[in-house]
């Protein structure tokens, strides 16, 4: 059979800007970029459901009449089970259902984050996390305590600004400093926030070690 589809195209996250109109304040938890892929323009034609295609696998939603493509990237690269980022790829298969019901179509971008990677936030072994940037858009996901049994999270909204105000910012980066992190409460080594300017749609960064120091 002509395989008629269209391959998966890489799509990154661009590159935050540091800081120094509307803002959300988030937690900017260290772990590793990654997205979540579910489109149907990467599925060839005549797919079964379940099948494996391009490193993601195809399924056939119950609200949808046709099939979806689920897969997943790292910062710089698609990825799979085969060909993993700390388990991203095989996570977003074993839950590739689920995770087309609650976000839909789209590249859903966010931090996989928690045991064995950077900080690892003090979380039990083995046990990972993917919190979504989009915190406007999936409120619903957002961590009560940092505990919850939930298979997605966005990043923790620290505060949230009328304008662009330093010392809000500084505020906010203070009270981490003092409190520790909000993803995961009691680990007193967050790395630091986020900014997320409404008006240009971009994303600051403030860290609470080494902000001045310049990074290439």
């Amino acid at each position: 059979m002509e395989d008629t589809s269209v391959a998966p195209q890489f799509r990154g996250w661009p590159k935050i800007s540091r800081l120094n109109r509307e803002c959300i304040v988030t937690e900017k938890i260290d772990g590793t970029n990654a997205a979540i892929i579910i489109s149907n323009e990467y599925v060839p034609y005549g797919t079964g459901a379940d099948e494996i295609v391009n490193g993601g696998i195809v399924i056939y939603p119950s609200d949808h009449t046709y099939p979806v493509w689920v897969g997943a990237q790292s910062r710089k690269n698609l990825i799979s089970p085969e060909k993993d980022n700390f388990g991203f790829a095989r996570w977003v298969r074993e839950n590739a259902p689920a995770l087309v019901d609650a976000l839909g179509e789209g590249y859903h971008f966010g931090e996989w984050w928690g045991s064995g990677i950077q900080r690892g936030y003090g979380l039990e072994k083995g046990v990972k996390r993917f919190s979504l940037f989009n915190v406007k858009r999936f409120r619903e996901f957002w961590p009560s305590n940092g505990q919850e049994d939930s298979l997605l999270y966005t990043v923790p909204v620290i505060d949230e600004i009328p304008s662009l105000s330093s010392p809000i910012v500084q505020s906010s980066v203070e009270d981490l400093r003092t409190h520790g992190s909000a993803a995961s409460p009691g680990f007193m080594n967050p790395e630091g926030v986020v900014v997320f300017h409404s008006a240009s749609q971009t994303c600051y960064k403030v860290m609470l070690d080494n902000d001045e120091g310049y990074k290439g």
